[in-house]
């Protein structure tokens, strides 16, 4: 009611659906039904979410200057960490096959955008696209098909690696 919800996401082994509230500064969960509302954590500004149910993980972007880098806990809120060299995170997806997080790094209002990937300690980052148009706000993957899908007045494909860029 009223809490901004910026992102959800739903836990289909527990039945749970998660969220991050923006406006009341909360990651939040509750049932499938809307029954037992629970906050996980409070954290500043959270926007895009992302949960690895299967490695009790999830994964958060914030929308503050203070807080840079993707944030990672554990889905009880414990174990509080971030993925270093992330900055200007947006959306985020999880790629588990090849152990890789991919991000939107949203800088300067949309001219800088880019589509960056790495490993989950961070370390392989690579810049997939830059300046190729607007990246949007949130990436989605297709693991089993290596492919890779944003929007930005379009949806747009490519494959994994950011090769094969394609407008749907």
């Amino acid at each position: 009611e009223g809490e901004d919800v910026a992102d959800f996401q739903f836990d289909e082994i527990n039945n749970k659906i998660y969220w991050t509230s923006f406006g009341d500064n909360e990651i939040k969960k509750a049932n499938k039904d809307g029954t037992e509302i629970e906050t996980i954590m409070s954290t500043e500004r959270p926007v895009y979410l992302e949960l690895d149910v299967e490695n009790n993980m999830m994964y958060w972007s914030t929308s503050t200057r203070e807080i840079k880098n993707i944030q990672k806990s554990n889905l009880d809120g414990s174990n509080l960490g971030e993925i270093p060299n992330t900055e200007g995170s947006r959306g985020i997806a999880l790629d588990r096959v090849n152990d890789h997080i991919y991000w939107v790094e949203s800088i300067f209002g949309g001219k800088y955008d880019k589509i960056n990937r790495a490993n989950f300690d961070s370390s392989d980052k690579e810049t997939l696209m830059l300046g190729y148009n607007s990246y949007g706000e949130d990436v989605i993957l297709d693991v089993p098909n290596n492919k890779m899908y944003w929007s930005d007045d379009s949806i747009w494909s490519s494959d994994l690696d950011g090769n094969n860029i394609v407008e749907l």
